[in-house]
């Protein structure tokens, strides 16, 4: 059944476009239709060319894309050193192209991967914080776009949240007001006192461990460490441990990954 017709009277053929409508002026149902061209002269001679397989599709799917994490540190240190990008597309019949890139803040693509199919758009891709030379790229913040192309010309485009590269790790000083206390002493003689500074936007934690290394004692701060912590020789329990020599650490974890950690 003929969905649109055209006439050429008198006249040579045209170029003609079709923009899916039927006679009624309305998009015509998706599926597969056919073109069919016949031609009489004066003299009754007659022609006919046919093309098939002309597809109609008013499908417009949407996609998106997640990132597991909000910042990373592609230091080889076995943390947070990729950003996994996760493209969610629900329909894939169709497809002919898609692109999965990261921008910097100017927009500009610093890395990519592209395919022609459905079957080569994988689930998962993780950015490792190299450009498309495999150089490591500068601190700052990125965000990963996709687009994906369908037969009927229609581009499902999506982007990521924001993500940190940060290279940097936090850094810190403590220092004791006493190399020895009593915790049995007079005032004043009966604690250390522990002075420190540190870096912001981390988690810190201090250990205060035995000479065997097993910790009695922690604290936590964010996101700087405490200026000062007081220890009174007492473990979590709120027992005097031993008498013996002591250490104490501070250490940082921000968050993309980096860390730190006092002598």
């Amino acid at each position: 059944k003929a969905v649109r017709t055209v006439e050429f009277k008198d006249s040579a053929l045209k170029d003609w476009a079709w923009d899916g409508k039927g006679d009624d002026g309305k998009i015509v149902p998706d599926g597969v239709y056919s073109f069919v061209i016949g031609a009489t002269d004066r003299a009754g001679n007659s022609i006919t060319k046919r093309i098939d397989n002309i597809l109609v599709s008013t499908l417009q799917p949407s996609v998106s894309l997640a990132i597991d994490i909000s910042a990373f540190s592609p230091n080889g240190d076995k943390v947070k050193d990729v950003v996994n990008l996760a493209p969610s597309v629900p329909t894939k019949t169709g497809i002919v192209g898609w692109k999965l890139s990261v921008q910097d803040k100017a927009k500009r693509d610093v890395w990519s991967v592209s395919g022609k199919d459905s079957a080569s758009l994988k689930d998962q891709f993780a950015f490792e914080g190299r450009d498309d030379s495999l150089k490591t790229l500068s601190e700052g913040n990125y965000q990963a776009s996709l687009a994906v192309t369908y037969l009927n010309g229609h581009v499902a485009k999506a982007s990521s949240p924001s993500f940190l590269l940060d290279l940097t790790a936090p850094n810190g000083t403590v220092s004791a007001d006493r190399a020895a206390f009593n915790p049995a002493g007079a005032e004043g003689q009966d604690s250390v006192k522990f002075s420190q500074k540190g870096t912001k936007d981390a988690k810190w934690t201090s250990e205060i461990t035995g000479a065997d290394g097993a910790a009695v004692k922690s604290f936590s701060s964010s996101p700087r460490p405490d200026a000062e912590i007081s220890w009174d020789g007492t473990n979590e329990s709120g027992k005097l441990v031993p008498d013996g020599v002591y250490s104490y650490r501070l250490r940082a974890v921000d968050g993309a990954g980096n860390s730190f950690a006092s002598a």
